[in-house]
């Protein structure tokens, strides 16, 4: 699939053929390879149940973080949460999603 195929999808971005490196943004090319090979990236929700409060207590709002903690298990995390019990502000394959709550009140995956 090339991006002008792309360009014609509705998706959460695109992931290059080649390096498989995730991006967000519309762009002829994959910003870290070059490769014009790319494929959108299909929508992905939190399917289990989100309670009032995160696991330290907090209330959640919009935005949740389901990452490794400092103390090593992973958690469901706000904002807040994520900021002080994180093991690392980096999001993406082991070390974390961010998932935003959406008007139909389920959460879609937008970073990691």
């Amino acid at each position: 699939m090339t991006v002008g195929d792309v360009l014609k999808h509705k998706h959460q971005g695109y992931r290059c053929g080649m390096c498989e490196h995730e991006f967000a943004k519309d762009s002829a090319s994959c910003p870290k390879c070059g490769s014009t090979e790319v494929e959108p990236i299909q929508p992905v929700y939190w399917l289990s149940p989100v309670g009032d409060v995160d696991d330290f207590g907090d209330k959640i709002t919009d935005t949740i973080y389901d990452a490794p903690t400092r103390g090593g298990p992973w958690a469901l995390m706000t904002q807040q949460s994520w900021a002080v019990h994180a093991r690392s502000m980096k999001l993406g394959t082991g070390m974390g999603q961010r998932f935003r709550k959406q008007k139909d009140g389920k959460w879609l995956k937008v970073e990691g």
